[in-house]
């Protein structure tokens, strides 16, 4: 952000050619704009209804469906690097019919974490009560489908719906 507001303050400088100063505070200040605003704009990490899970893939990107037919679980899983995502474990069907087991990319972050979650996933940084109400909602919707949780650790079985507060029922 400092750089940002540096760059504009340069821009306001007597002297500077009056492009290169409109470019500076388009540029830098669109920037600055865009950064102060982005928790603000950012999707919706995840909505879930009785036809499946929905997932956004960027704000350029088409929402994709999973229906819970070729859903195995939902998973959330944590990066060292970028935080946290939620999203879904598809069945070896769809991600056959759909290409999602052949692409490089995907392969290799499959290994990495043990499971073929890639391209199914989205950045998610929710608080753990908000992530407890998250899986209270699918376990509603698709209660034979499990919840893996490697971000938070596992601390609900299978059925054992937690309250909205934390603690389990």
């Amino acid at each position: 952000m400092p750089i940002f507001v540096g760059f504009c303050a340069f821009a306001s400088l007597p002297g500077l050619p009056l492009a290169m100063a409109i470019f500076y505070w388009g540029f830098f200040g669109l920037g600055a704009v865009i950064l102060v605003a982005g928790p603000w704009i950012r999707p919706v990490a995840m909505t879930m209804d009785s036809a499946g899970v929905t997932i956004p893939l960027g704000l350029r990107l088409k929402p994709k469906v999973f229906l819970w037919a070729d859903v195995q679980a939902v998973v959330t899983w944590e990066s060292v690097k970028h935080g946290k995502y939620i999203g879904v474990l598809t069945t070896p069907e769809y991600r056959h019919r759909t290409g999602l087991d052949t692409k490089r990319g995907g392969r290799w972050m499959n290994k990495q974490l043990g499971m073929p979650v890639a391209r199914t996933c989205t950045f998610w940084n929710g608080p753990p009560r908000e992530h407890k109400a998250v899986i209270a909602a699918s376990w509603r919707l698709a209660p034979q489908i499990p919840w893996v949780d490697l971000a938070y650790g596992n601390p609900f079985a299978q059925g054992h719906d937690p309250a909205p507060d934390g603690d389990t029922k």
